[in-house]
C-alpha cells in the first residue's frame, strides 16, 4: 500500500461553503509574500491593476456601483492565482449599464451581484478585454438578475465565455427577458476545454422569437469544430425563452447530472458532432405546454442514462426528438442523424417519447440512419404510442426495450411490451425490481458501466432503463434550488463555525481510499478533482468511508460537512 500525504486543512470561507471547490481556493491567504488590496472606487481599483502579483487578493467596497465598467486582468499562475472579490457575497451590487470584463490568467472573480440594470447592449460579463482571452480563469458566486433593456428586441449576453479552460460555477442567473443567449461560449479552431457546473439558471420567459437560449455553445460557423466544454450539476427551472435550452453548436461537449424543471424547450444538439448527455433529469410539474427532452442532431451523439417525467412536447419536442436532415446542407441547417446511440434512458408519462424523422418536409429530406435505441424503458401515456416515424424511412435498430402502456407501434422486435409498477422515492420515479429482473439488458451499449445514480452496472447483470435496481447509495439526484447557485447564508454560517476533528486517511490507488474518525457521527463527504469535478459523494454514520472511485494518482479534495460545519482537506493519492 502507497503511503497517502495529506497536505494542508482549510476552512470553507466565502465561496468554499459552496458544492464543490477547487484548487483555486486553496491558496488564497495562504501564501508567502501574497498582498491584499481594499478598493471604494473604479480609479483605486484601476491603479491596483498595475501592482497585482501571483497570489494577491483584490477586494471591492460593499455598495451599490452604478454605470461602472469593471476591468479584473492579470497573471496569476496555477498555484498562485489572482483573486478578485467582493467585501461579501453579494454587497457589491452592479447597476444601471454596469458591464465587467476578465482577461489573463489565473484570476478568480468571486460574489458579484448584477441587479436591476439597463444594458444597452454586448455583453455584462466577458471573459476577454479586445484581444486578451482570459485562461484557467473562474467566476464563482456572482449572480445576474433582472438585468435587462426594456425593449426585448435589444440582444444583451449575461456572460461570454472567450479564451481556453475557464470555469462558470454557484452562478445565479434569472429574470432574462430580452434577445440574447444567458451564457454563450465563443470559440475559434483550438478546443475550449470550459466548465460550467454548479449554477442556477432561473426563470426567462418566452421571448418569441429565436435568441432566447439559455446556454449556447459554439455558433453554426464553427459547429464542426470541437469546443470539449463540460457542463454539469446545473439547474434550469421555468427555462421557456425559446425551444433550445441548450444549443449545441459545437463538437465533443458533454452535459450531465443537470436538471431541467418545468422548462418549455429541449436540450438540442443543433450542429456539431460526437456530444454526449447522459445522467440527466427533464421533469415537468407544471404542464408545460413544449416542455421537452434532446434533440438529436447531426453524427455519433450518444444520449443515455437520462430520465423523462411528464414532459408534454411532441415532435421537435419529444422526450427524445431524432430529426430529419437536408440534403448538401450548410452549416446553419439540419445534418443527417448518422450512428446515434440511444440507451438506458427511462421515460414515463411523456406525451411522446420516441419522435424519429422529426421535421420532415421537402427540405428534410434524409431520415436518420443507424440509429441504435436500446434497453430504454418506456412508460407511456393511456393511448399514446412509444414511437411516433415521422419518416417510415428512418434506420432506427431497437434492441432489449421495455415499454409498459402503449398502443400504437408495440411488440415489434427490440420493443417488449410489460406491466410496471412504477413507486416514488421522493425525487423520480422507479420501477420495482420483479419485473426487471427477469428482463435483464441486451448486450447493446456495454460502455455504460454505470446507471444514473452513478451505481455500477455489473456486466451480467444490466437493467433497462437509467436505474439501475441496487441498494448502493445514491450520488446523483434532481437538482434543487438550494443545490445550486450563488451561496449567501451558507457561507456566512460555516465560516463563523469552523470545526477541526482528528481524521486518518489511508488506502490510495491499488486499495480503495478509506478515510475515518475517532467518534461516530452523521457526516457528508465528497471527493474532487482538483478541477471541481465531482469524484464520489459518501454520507451515514459512521466511522469510516470508502471511496471506490479515487483510482488514479493525484491531489484531490475532500470536502467534509457535519451539523454546520464543514472543512476541506487536500489530499494525495
Amino acid at each position: 500500500m502507497k503511503k497517502l500525504f495529506l497536505f494542508l486543512v482549510l476552512a470553507l470561507f466565502g465561496f468554499l461553503s459552496s458544492y464543490c471547490s477547487d484548487k483555486s481556493d486553496d491558496f488564497s491567504g495562504e501564501l508567502t509574500g501574497a498582498s491584499e488590496y481594499f478598493v471604494a472606487s473604479m480609479s483605486e481599483l484601476s491603479n491596483v491593476l498595475d501592482l497585482v502579483k501571483p497570489g494577491d487578493v483584490v477586494t471591492l467596497k460593499n455598495g451599490t456601483w452604478n454605470n461602472a465598467d469593471v476591468l479584473f486582468t492579470g497573471g496569476g499562475t496555477e498555484s498562485d492565482p489572482i483573486t478578485f472579490k467582493a467585501e461579501s457575497v453579494g454587497g457589491v451590487v452592479f447597476s444601471g449599464s454596469s458591464k465587467m470584463r476578465i482577461a489573463g490568467s489565473y484570476l478568480i472573480v468571486n460574489g458579484f451581484a448584477f441587479e436591476n440594470g439597463n444594458p444597452s447592449g454586448g455583453s455584462i460579463i466577458e471573459f476577454r478585454n479586445g484581444s486578451q482571452h482570459a485562461q484557467h480563469s473562474r467566476l464563482t458566486n456572482v449572480s445576474i438578475k433582472d438585468y435587462s433593456p426594456a425593449d426585448k428586441n435589444v440582444d444583451t449576453k449575461w456572460v461570454s465565455m472567450y479564451g481556453y479552460r475557464n470555469r462558470v460555477d454557484h452562478c445565479s442567473f434569472e429574470g432574462k427577458t430580452n434577445s440574447g443567449t444567458t451564457l454563450v461560449v465563443w470559440m475559434n479552431a483550438t478546443p475550449d476545454y470550459h466548465l460550467i457546473d454548479n449554477n442556477y439558471f432561473g426563470p426567462r420567459p418566452d421571448l418569441g422569437f429565436n435568441g432566447g437560449e439559455t446556454i449556447r455553445i459554439g455558433t453554426s460557423d464553427w459547429s464542426l469544430y470541437s469546443s470539449n466544454t463540460t457542463v454539469e450539476h446545473n439547474l434550469f427551472e421555468d427555462c421557456d425563452g425559446e425551444i433550445e435550452i441548450i444549443s449545441n453548436k459545437s463538437c465533443h461537449n458533454v452535459y450531465r447530472y443537470n436538471t431541467f424543471l418545468n422548462s418549455n424547450g429541449t436540450l438540442t444538439l443543433r450542429h456539431g458532432d460526437d456530444c454526449e448527455v447522459y445522467n440527466n433529469f427533464f421533469i415537468d410539474k407544471a404542464g408545460k405546454s413544449g416542455s421537452g427532452g434532446v434533440r438529436v442532431i447531426g453524427r455519433r451523439h450518444k444520449v443515455y442514462n437520462n430520465y423523462f417525467e411528464g414532459l408534454n412536447g411532441n415532435g421537435f419536442r419529444a422526450a427524445i426528438s431524432v430529426t430529419n436532415g437536408m440534403p448538401d446542407s450548410p452549416l446553419n441547417g439540419y445534418y443527417q442523424v448518422e450512428d446515434a446511440l440511444i440507451g438506458f434512458n427511462t421515460i414515463v408519462n411523456c406525451r411522446q417519447a420516441f419522435a424519429i424523422g422529426s421535421g420532415a418536409n421537402s427540405s428534410l429530406t434524409l431520415p436518420p440512419v443507424n440509429v441504435l435505441a436500446a434497453n430504454n424503458l418506456v412508460k407511456t401515456r393511456s393511448n399514446t404510442a412509444m414511437v411516433v416515424m415521422h419518416d417510415p424511412n428512418g434506420d432506427v435498430l431497437w434492441d432489449g426495450n421495455l415499454l409498459d402502456g402503449a398502443s400504437g407501434l408495440v411488440a415489434q422486435e427490440g420493443i417488449k411490451v410489460i406491466a410496471l409498477n412504477f413507486l416514488s422515492d421522493g425525487h423520480i420515479l422507479r420501477p420495482e425490481a420483479t419485473p426487471l429482473e427477469t428482463n435483464l439488458a441486451t448486450s447493446s451499449m456495454m460502455e455504460v458501466t454505470f446507471d444514473i445514480d452513478l451505481q455500477d452496472r455489473p456486466s451480467g447483470s444490466r437493467h433497462v432503463g437509467c436505474d439501475q435496481i441496487d441498494d448502493a447509495p445514491v450520488t446523483n439526484r434532481p437538482k434543487r434550488r438550494e443545490d445550486v447557485g450563488v451561496r449567501y447564508e451558507g457561507s456566512t454560517s460555516i465560516a463563523q463555525n469552523f470545526h477541526s476533528e482528528e481524521i486518518f486517511f489511508s488506502g490510495g490507488q491499488a486499495s480503495p481510499l478509506t478515510v475515518s474518525f475517532r467518534e461516530m457521527e452523521q457526516r457528508a463527504l465528497t471527493l474532487f478533482t482538483l478541477e471541481g469535478h465531482l469524484v464520489e459523494h459518501n454520507e451515514g454514520k459512521g466511522t469510516g468511508y470508502g471511496f471506490y472511485a479515487a483510482t488514479k494518482p493525484g491531489v484531490y479534495l475532500l470536502r467534509v460537512i457535519k451539523n454546520n460545519w464543514a472543512n476541506t482537506y487536500k489530499i494525495a493519492l
